[in-house]
């Protein structure tokens, strides 16, 4: 894994990188202040990740970095996350609509949360879709959803 911050046009990206070279989360502080965090809307880098491409002030830094600035940001969506998963009970089924591809999977909206399908089925953008629920991604704040 990799962690890196860029600087760009006085916007902030905080990435982390997979061992395959894919972003697998992200956040970006934009030029207002304003903050959009991967886990929670469609703003993850795409495509294989290449630092020679990229414009602006690049710095690679530690995994606890990155970490620290991700608790800090979804602090208020844990406390949100908490509750939801008192819903979201594992083995209960749920319908779904496909909202977007990402490395880790397939993610969905499932109401007042996101899920994650990793499927090899072929999905399309507003899908809808039965599931049944499996887990979930503590760090992403995702319902694991299984579809056949």
């Amino acid at each position: 894994m990799k962690y890196l911050l860029i600087e760009f046009d006085n916007e902030q990206y905080w990435l982390e990188i997979g061992n395959e070279g894919y972003a697998l989360r992200q956040i970006i502080i934009d030029i207002d202040g304003h903050i959009h965090i991967s886990c929670l809307e469609d703003c993850l880098a795409e495509g294989i990740f290449d630092e020679n491409e990229l414009a602006g002030e690049i710095r690679y830094i530690l995994q606890c970095e990155f970490e620290k600035e991700w608790n800090i940001v979804t602090l208020e969506e844990r406390k949100q996350w908490a509750i939801l998963k008192k819903q979201y009970i594992i083995g209960k089924g749920v319908e779904c609509k496909v909202k977007y591809s990402y490395p880790q999977g397939w993610i969905l909206d499932a109401g007042q949360s996101l899920g994650i399908c990793k499927s090899d089925l072929e999905l399309y953008p507003n899908e809808l879709l039965n599931g049944i629920i499996n887990g979930y991604d503590e760090v992403n704040m995702w319902v694991l959803i299984s579809v056949e």
